[in-house]
């Protein structure tokens, strides 16, 4: 469809004021409904153009700013006025884009409905996301263990001090971050160690992310201050009293299912909007609806953040932000 044919379509004026320049690039669209097109509708199909040469994070990044996103100027604790919408991302990061799960969670006035879920994201896409929403929860480490990057600068330069012990103790100074350890006490789960697992490898991804985010003038703190927040989906779900363990890969749609349904009475005013039967599909996709979930609870001030003594060291190797415990309760207007 060329551009002075999309001119004629509602799908024209949505778009043109911010994605003119792209607009001019699009070849071989297909058709659209003529005259009423709802922007969603439209949206799903700009997603699903096997020949759109816009992004999807590009389109999704567009469809939270026509409805108006307000971005905080600081802080997580936040008040809503009447009528007002807030959107907020998650995102289940994994070294290959196809793996990659992102959710987007819209918040009126405490009834939330799932507006977008897709997995197969590049880092375009998540760029995009950040930027339109008011609070993304990432579900990756945002750094490293500030004793290992020593480690690893002065074993580099040949400086490293001999320790007194390369036992079990000097060993997990270096595998875990304070975060990990404080998650351990907490909920007695243990994060991934992000210098000895290969969670490393999506985490290098999210350095390469949180560069150009940085560049963009985003507020990437690590500690959960800016624009995102570091989560643990499994950490989110054993503190709402849900099933946390067996519910990733195929074997574990029954599991995934129990905790749709978890949620489901957890969040009552949560609506699916479609999108269940593919969050119980696949664990990236629940994963990422949960990094969205817990990114929404931190700003209305219903998560742990970093305390006051792990501040400094949070700015440094990140901070895994974990919802109050509320078993056996529910979640509504907040």
């Amino acid at each position: 469809m060329a551009v002075n044919q999309l001119k004629s379509n509602n799908i024209y004026d949505l778009l043109a004021d911010t994605y003119r320049d792209v607009i001019a690039s699009i070849r071989g669209f297909g058709r659209f409904h003529e005259q009423s097109v709802d922007f969603l509708s439209a949206l799903e199909i700009f997603v699903g153009c096997e020949h759109s040469e816009i992004s999807r994070g590009a389109a999704v990044g567009l469809f939270m700013k026509k409805r108006n996103v307000r971005r905080s100027a600081g802080g997580h604790k936040c008040q809503m006025n009447y009528g007002e919408v807030m959107r907020f991302c998650g995102i289940d990061l994994a070294a290959d884009p196809k793996n990659t799960g992102l959710a987007v969670l819209r918040d009126e006035n405490g009834r939330l409905i799932v507006d977008f879920v897709a997995i197969g994201n590049t880092d375009d896409d998540i760029i995009d996301a950040v930027r339109s929403a008011e609070l993304t929860g990432v579900d990756i480490p945002f750094g490293w263990p500030q004793p290992f990057v020593a480690l690893l600068q002065a074993h580099a330069e040949h400086k490293l001090p001999s320790p007194m012990s390369t036992g079990p103790q000097w060993r997990r100074e270096l595998a875990l971050r304070t975060t990990d350890r404080e998650i351990h006490r907490l909920t007695g789960l243990m994060p991934l160690s992000v210098s000895a697992n290969l969670i490393a490898y999506p985490a290098f991804r999210w350095a390469g992310i949180e560069a150009r985010l940085r560049e963009s003038r985003i507020n990437v703190n690590r500690d959960g201050s800016g624009a995102v927040a570091e989560v643990y989906p499994a950490a989110a779900l054993h503190c709402w009293g849900m099933p946390y363990r067996g519910y990733k890969s195929a074997q574990g749609s029954v599991v995934r299912q129990q905790i749709v349904e978890e949620i489901a009475r957890c969040f009552p005013r949560l609506e699916w909007n479609g999108y269940q039967t593919l969050v119980e599909a696949h664990d990236d996709a629940l994963d990422a609806v949960i990094a969205s979930l817990v990114s929404q609870q931190i700003l209305r001030g219903h998560c742990h953040g970093p305390p006051e003594r792990f501040r400094e060291i949070a700015k440094s190797e990140g901070w895994i932000w974990i919802p109050k415990r509320i078993e056996g309760s529910t979640i509504d207007n907040y």
